[in-house]
């Protein structure tokens, strides 16, 4: 947190999710939802996908046919970019970026329901 209480800003140090019965969490988005769905896919863990300031448009958003892993790395540039969005005040662009990451994490966890 920015020691100025006036521009006080909190800094994301873990994220926690939830799925069913099932808390974990990990230093980034990436790395909590490997944890969460990579146990019921039998998937293997992988170094962290590196994020960009750029913004993938929901027209990119994967269909139902993406890998676990594929999906993952996509919910990533996904809260990266909101992220950046709401640091630089942009409300409209962080809630359709929002709005793109629970599309693929709807993916996600119907992916780990078929599995």
């Amino acid at each position: 947190q920015s020691e100025d209480e006036e521009t006080a800003i909190p800094e994301l140090r873990r994220v926690v999710i939830g799925y069913e019965n099932k808390v974990v969490w990990g230093e980034t988005l990436n790395d909590a939802l490997i944890k969460m769905f990579a146990g019921a896919t039998g998937l293997q863990e992988t170094s962290p996908v590196s994020s960009t300031d750029e913004t993938v448009e929901s027209s990119n958003i994967s269909n139902g046919d993406a890998s676990i892993s594929s999906l993952i790395q996509q919910a990533n540039t996904q809260y990266n970019s909101a992220q950046n969005a709401l640091r630089n005040g942009n409300w409209t662009e962080y809630g359709r970026l929002l709005g793109n990451l629970e599309i693929i994490l709807k993916q996600l966890q119907e992916k780990a329901n078929n599995n």
